[in-house]
């Protein structure tokens, strides 16, 4: 009886981290949108470069990139995340992943 109410409290609280982290994700992308709109279409690197070191603030952030008509700008990892790109992280299902085309209106 034991092992099963662990089973159901471990399961439990992996579908609420995972449900917490898809938010986290979601509400991060969509703030990121807003703020690198201007800068990306005025070519403003230095303020795209310091938006990703400030992701990094969030913990749960460890690969992010950008790319400016198919240029890369900046790429950042968190230690010991060096072996991630773009191609391997589309694969994987060990991480939440969000993507997004930024546009200024």
């Amino acid at each position: 009886m034991l092992i099963i109410f662990f089973a159901a409290f471990f399961s439990y609280h992996t579908r609420t981290a995972e449900k917490n982290l898809n938010e986290k994700a979601d509400h991060i992308l969509s703030f990121s949108k807003k703020s690198l709109a201007i800068a990306m279409w005025e070519y403003n690197n230095e303020y795209v470069k310091d938006y990703i070191k400030s992701l990094f603030l969030y913990s749960d952030i460890v690969f992010t990139q950008i790319s400016i008509e198919n240029q890369i700008v900046e790429t950042k990892y968190r230690n010991g995340f060096q072996h991630l790109d773009m191609a391997s992280i589309n694969i994987s299902n060990d991480y939440i992943i969000r993507k997004s085309t930024v546009k200024y209106d």
